[in-house]
């Protein structure tokens, strides 16, 4: 995992943005869901906990169109955030602000996703975060926003 160099600066408006409304420190699922809510009015799938199933995150989508959620890569008291974008077909797309694969991160939704014959890409394996900040649900839900304005493209280079 590499420190990332030079994050967009899109990237890092909507990133300050998303620190007004959440702070830089530890986020919940509620605030969370209700930033996404308010961002993603009709595309919002959720925040759901690491064991979610590909399947019910699907179910959330609307036919043929993009969903954005924010999933927990634990199952109880909360670890850590990281953005997914299902692209309403068969692709799913993970962000992890520290850059690690979503196979060790989220090995449930992977063999799920897999399962459907589904596919899973991650974004580039580069760190945004560093190790003591704890700002992952901001930086998680500004991935997905960025996602939506400048297209998944650019934010799998985030």
């Amino acid at each position: 995992m590499l420190l990332k160099k030079k994050t967009p600066p899109a990237f890092n408006g909507i990133l300050n943005e998303m620190y007004r409304i959440l702070g830089k420190g530890v986020t919940t699922n509620f605030q969370l869901s209700a930033v996404g809510k308010k961002y993603f009015p009709s595309s919002f799938l959720g925040v759901f906990t690491a064991n979610v199933k590909a399947r019910d995150l699907m179910r959330h989508a609307k036919n043929g169109q993009f969903g954005y959620g924010i999933v927990n890569t634990d199952n109880g008291k909360g670890e850590h955030w990281v953005g997914l974008i299902y692209n309403g077909k068969n692709k799913f797309y993970i962000y992890d602000s520290f850059g690690r694969k979503s196979t060790t991160l989220l090995p449930q939704l992977n063999r799920t996703i897999r399962r459907l014959g589904a596919t899973l890409k991650d974004t580039d394996y580069d760190r945004e975060q560093k190790v003591k900040e704890e700002d992952c649900g901001a930086r998680a839900m500004a991935w997905l926003i960025f996602a939506r304005r400048h297209g998944i493209r650019e934010a799998l280079k985030v």
